[in-house]
């Protein structure tokens, strides 16, 4: 997923597909979820709203990883 290997590929290797990994991928959008997630906590502190306090790892659990009594929170 990074620009260089995109564009060095589609160079030298033009009509050949870029297959991106799942590690990859899953890593991208886990980064994109807590960026989007910390922007919303600090927004939503600023208007008095704790809805988001002490939810940060549950949005990094995976579903049998979460604690029974935080998913219903969640």
């Amino acid at each position: 997923m990074w620009p260089a290997f995109i564009n060095a590929a589609g160079k030298d290797l033009p009509g050949a597909d870029v297959v991106f990994d799942q590690f990859h991928v899953s890593k991208h959008m886990g980064e994109a979820v807590a960026e989007v997630r910390s922007t919303e906590h600090k927004e939503l502190l600023q208007r008095g709203d704790t809805r988001l306090v002490r939810a940060k790892y549950d949005w990094l659990r995976t579903e049998p990883n979460k604690d029974p009594d935080r998913r219903y929170a969640f």
